[in-house]
């Protein structure tokens, strides 16, 4: 079975600087054409959907984005 490895998708905070936009965009695309799978955390059916397991688990949202964590002792997995 070949490996994958996930990588949190760059967040660019402002609009002052346009080149760095310009090459997140790039990077979005081509991200975007090796992806073969996604999951938003924290939102019940996408986690369903792949199988989600774990014990001590929290959620919530932060700034309208949806998170996830486990915290003494816990864990999560997909």
């Amino acid at each position: 079975m070949e490996s994958l490895s996930s990588n949190p998708i760059p967040r660019i905070h402002s609009a002052q600087r346009t080149s760095q936009l310009d090459g997140a965009i790039g990077q979005d695309f081509h991200l975007e054409a090796r992806t073969i799978d996604h999951i938003v955390l924290g939102r019940m059916q996408p986690e369903r959907d792949h199988n989600f397991k774990g014990e001590k688990a929290n959620k919530g949202i932060f700034r309208s984005r949806h998170w996830r964590d486990a915290r003494g002792g816990g864990w999560f997995s997909f």
